[in-house]
């Protein structure tokens, strides 16, 4: 791809106190075809439904997209599936995580580069993912290796050949071919995995449950969650009186906002706000956004994620190279 821009997308949790779920994202995530974080059961947004985008450059709104995802071991299927799809329960309170299995993989956020230097002193090296990098949960991780070219993907089913069955092991790294298992030592379910041994076989298969997301999530290059329409075929929504956004925000809270536009002729804007701390002046309110968006020809104007988050990176940030027009003030 030749990149032009890039702005910051979906919704992720803040909190470093009660759950210990920061960076957690709140919704789920498709890109290039495969799950990247997902719960079982939940819908893609819990602010405002999601999008997609289609590998010809196409947008599709799927506001009922609701993913479920089937688990068996050799051979049997396990009651409740897969609980979650690189989503942990709480860095820091063991009593949040679930009885469920949890799935990581190298899209699990806990990246670091393998690097190395060859014989003429040229360095090299790959992204790998170390999952579960916490060592205050109890419980039993199953290390697996893809198989026949699977991958964990929307109607589709990833196959697995365990590797090995550790307890209370954590900083694993994965290779692009492997994935974790992981339950809880407590948990009902760790009854499934105590006895496995290497080359047995476990698979993941994930549904579509939601009925006008049927065959477009399966379909789709990638899909994110919003949080709902600023604009909708040309209608500005933020001047109802009764506007909410989904994420608690009115039409007239003043922050700094990250939102995508569609024009008439299928083209894509991705603006971003300057401005200070969300609810202080020097900044602008959603109205300011929807105004804005419809003044450039944008007929659908979809709010992301903003705040501190808002971002936006661009091959050329005036002095022709790439960087941020707007970098954000949190780690992202």
């Amino acid at each position: 791809y030749e990149v032009v821009g890039a702005i910051n997308g979906s919704f992720f949790s803040m909190d470093t106190g009660s759950n210990g779920n920061y960076g957690y994202l709140n919704e789920y995530l498709i890109s290039g075809g495969e799950i990247y974080s997902a719960d079982n059961g939940n819908t893609a947004s819990e602010f405002g439904g999601a999008v997609a985008f289609m590998s010809d450059g196409t947008f599709v709104n799927v506001p009922d997209s609701c993913l479920s995802f089937d688990l068996v071991i050799n051979g049997k299927s396990i009651p409740g599936g897969l609980s979650h799809v690189n989503k942990y329960g709480g860095r820091y309170k063991p009593s949040n995580w679930g009885n469920g299995f949890y799935y990581f993989d190298t899209h699990s956020g806990d990246l670091y580069y393998d690097v190395d230097k060859d014989a003429n002193g040229k360095v090299y090296g790959e992204m790998i993912s170390q999952a579960l990098a916490f060592d205050n949960i109890p419980g039993y991780q199953v290390l697996c290796r893809k198989v026949d070219g699977s991958r964990l993907a929307v109607d589709n089913t990833l196959r697995g050949e365990v590797i090995s069955v550790s307890d209370d092991a954590y900083g694993t790294k994965l290779a692009e071919d492997e994935f974790i298992l992981f339950v809880k030592a407590d948990s009902p379910n760790a009854a499934y995995v105590k006895d496995l041994a290497a080359g047995d076989k476990i698979s993941v298969t994930a549904t579509e449950l939601g009925g006008k997301s049927t065959g477009i999530t399966a379909k789709a290059d990638s899909v994110i969650g919003i949080c709902g329409y600023l604009v909708k075929d040309g209608k500005n929504l933020t001047t109802s009186a009764s506007f909410n956004s989904g994420a608690a925000h009115d039409n007239k809270t003043k922050a700094r906002w990250t939102a995508f536009g569609i024009k008439a002729d299928g083209s894509y804007v991705f603006f971003t706000t300057e401005g200070a701390s969300t609810g202080s002046d020097g900044s602008v309110t959603l109205q300011d956004v929807a105004k804005a968006m419809m003044e450039m020809g944008c007929v659908d104007v979809i709010r992301l994620d903003g705040g501190g988050s808002s971002a936006m990176y661009v091959c050329d940030d005036g002095t022709g190279k790439a960087g941020f027009k707007q970098k954000s003030s949190r780690s992202i």
